[in-house]
């Protein structure tokens, strides 16, 4: 620790200190600062050297001032006068996920024993935490007039140091610091892309006087803004004071509220008595982007309005269920804000169903989330419905679909079967030859590939006409009715009467196999039987 300069009253450096507004950015408080800051006027020491390394490959960099400082990098005290000293609140950044232990701070250069450091912790050496951070106050206190250069070292992190000794108070000098860093007169901020009709929110600037006289902030308002989107960007002053002390600081704030999509420009300027810096300005930009939702469904997309139609489904049954999905082609998150979020309704919305078990809301930009739709009829005809889905788009707020559906009867459906093999309306079965009088059967099915009970309604339920020489009869009658699906059974014998031998030559003989069932289609369904005998 270097030795008090001659004439240098402890007031004198703390008031250098703590008039520079500069807050410590730990858990530090200005009075810890302050005994830290007496402590070092009455000698204790931080145990700086003078000795510096080129390299630095490691986690650490320095913030001062809002701006962060990376290694090589360099940073202006601005000038004070000889005999007295400016001084403001570092942070030394870790940006691992690992502690650092900090056991030297070394000072070299020309003029090394212009600067100083103390500490805001109790001393080195320091560990700075995983992600974590440590304050400590960084000092310039000239011995001569001109411009003044040094280095700082901290565990091998370099940050080129300069400053100017002044004979008398230094001029005023404005410097604006933003929320990423500062920010030079005729430089800008860019707010990025913020939803239309959200808002960035208040985000702050701050005015620092570096010089040794007053700032005066001289314009009505303080802070002025103009440009061809200066409606969607708003200052607010209310902390702004004039004039700004010598190394003070005064803020104000700006919040960009983009009204349209599209980019976005103003610019605010500070009128002050800088001699080269008056007014200040700065330009800002910032882009209103928007939610923007779509819908496809199972053919791809459907406007707001468009509509979907199921088709043909049986009463009593249920379509498969049908995935929409909703889309965010826009650049910021979309709401889907209904309870719920797909609302049925219209005439037959009781034979609609939805399932949003997989919707999701928000939606991210250029993401997309699903629900589905079922179509169940409850009775014949044609069937009407509507989904409705409130949501943040400025223009399809809701966005409605039109559902559509027809409803079929319920029907049976009569097929009549010889094992594997249809039998046709009006077709024929041939028994095959039969020389005298075996026993011939076959055993026909009777199948209900409808959705209704199919009732067979004559007595008998199968029925034989234009029978030759008691040829055919019906040896088992099926069931009825037959149920959806199923089937039941009748069989037919044919066997000729025995004739005398050598008195019956070859001959076929036929019947009609008649079935009359409630089938709309076949109500008599009825096909040919053939058989033949003789020697």
């Amino acid at each position: 620790m270097k030795a008090i300069k001659t004439g240098l009253s402890v007031f004198a450096i703390l008031s250098s200190f703590l008039g520079s507004g500069c807050a410590p950015t730990s858990e530090n408080s200005r009075s810890d600062a302050q005994l830290v800051l007496v402590g070092y006027l009455l000698g204790i020491s931080s145990d700086s050297t003078s000795s510096g390394s080129s390299e630095y490959n490691g986690p650490l960099a320095i913030r001062l001032l809002g701006a962060r400082y990376p290694h090589n990098s360099k940073f202006d005290f601005g000038s004070a006068n000889v005999g007295t000293g400016i001084g403001y609140f570092a942070t030394i950044e870790n940006d691992e996920d690992s502690p650092q232990i900090i056991d030297s701070i070394e000072f070299s250069g020309i003029h090394s024993a212009d600067f100083d450091w103390f500490p805001l912790f109790p001393g080195l050496p320091v560990t700075i935490g995983a992600l974590s951070s440590e304050d400590m106050l960084l000092g310039f206190f000239p011995s001569a007039a001109g411009s003044r250069e040094g280095k700082i070292n901290i565990q091998g992190l370099q940050l080129n140091l300069t400053g100017t000794g002044t004979t008398a108070p230094a001029p005023q000098e404005i410097r604006l610091v933003g929320p990423s860093g500062e920010i030079a007169s005729g430089g800008g901020y860019d707010f990025g892309n913020i939803a239309v009709s959200g808002s960035s929110g208040a985000l702050t600037f701050t005015i620092n006087n570096s010089g040794g006289t007053a700032l005066s902030l001289t314009g009505t308002p303080k802070v002025a803004l103009a440009g061809a989107n200066a409606a969607e960007f708003s200052v607010n002053e209310t902390s702004t004071t004039s004039p700004v002390a010598a190394s003070a600081f005064t803020t104000f704030t700006v919040t960009f509220s983009p009204t349209s999509a599209g980019a976005k420009n103003a610019s605010v300027s500070i009128a002050n008595n800088d001699a080269d810096e008056n007014p200040f300005t700065i330009n800002l930009s910032g882009t209103g982007v928007q939610q923007e939702i779509r819908i496809d469904g199972p053919f791809g997309e459907i406007a707001s309005g468009g509509s979907h139609n199921f088709g043909n489904v049986t009463e009593g049954s249920s379509s498969d269920a049908v995935a929409f999905t909703v889309m965010n082609t826009g650049g910021v998150a979309l709401s889907l804000t209904g309870t719920p979020k797909v609302v049925l309704a219209g005439a037959n919305a009781a034979e609609f169903s939805v399932n949003e078990t997989g919707t999701t809301s928000p939606v991210a930009a250029s993401g997309s989330t699903t629900f589905t739709v079922s179509f169940s009829p409850a009775s014949p005809g044609g069937k009407s419905a509507s989904i409705s889905i409130a949501n943040n788009d400025s223009d399809e707020n809701p966005y409605e679909i039109q559902l559509s559906g027809t409803g079929l009867a319920s029907v049976p459906d009569l097929e009549v079967k010889l094992g594997g093999l249809t039998i046709n309306n009006g077709g024929t079965v041939d028994f095959g030859f039969n020389p005298q009088c075996p026993v011939s059967d076959k055993t026909f099915t009777i199948k209900n590939n409808g959705t209704a009970n199919l009732t067979l309604s004559a007595t008998p339920r199968v029925q034989l006409s234009g029978v030759q020489d008691n040829v055919f009869i019906v040896n088992s009658q099926p069931t009825s009715p037959v149920v959806p699906g199923s089937s039941t059974a009748f069989i037919i014998q044919a066997c000729l009467v025995p004739f005398p031998a050598g008195s019956f030559t070859r001959a076929t003989d036929s019947a009609t196999v008649s079935i009359d069932s409630d089938d709309p289609d076949f109500p008599n369904f009825s096909f040919t039987v053939t058989a033949t005998f003789g020697c």
